[in-house]
């Protein structure tokens, strides 16, 4: 199998990687694709941001579903106040019962 150029490993660092050429292109990484790759996975490494507006995921999920909960009771009281007033509540009906012996 042939060696693959380090025009193609460049490629791909940038590209499958997801870290996108700079202003030089693929020229910057040619020399050593795989050295660079590494280096901006452990040396350029963006951390997360942090802070005192910033909420956790569990505290926004805690939060989204609280909202989704209220929607649903909003909608449910929305059908009730539209639903026909002279129509009586029905008890939900049940089969033919077995005669008595």
């Amino acid at each position: 199998m042939a060696q693959q150029s380090n025009d193609v490993y460049a490629a791909l660092a940038l590209s499958r990687f997801g870290l996108g050429a700079d202003h030089n292109g693929i020229a910057s990484i040619l020399s050593d694709p795989r050295g660079a790759l590494l280096e901006e996975i452990t040396e350029r490494f963006v951390p997360v941001p942090v802070g005192p507006q910033l909420q956790s995921t569990a505290d926004l999920l805690v939060g989204l579903y609280a909202f989704q909960e209220q929607r649903k009771e909003a909608r449910q009281q929305a059908a009730t106040a539209a639903a026909p007033p002279d129509k009586p509540a029905q008890a939900p009906q049940q089969g033919p019962h077995p005669p008595a012996r």
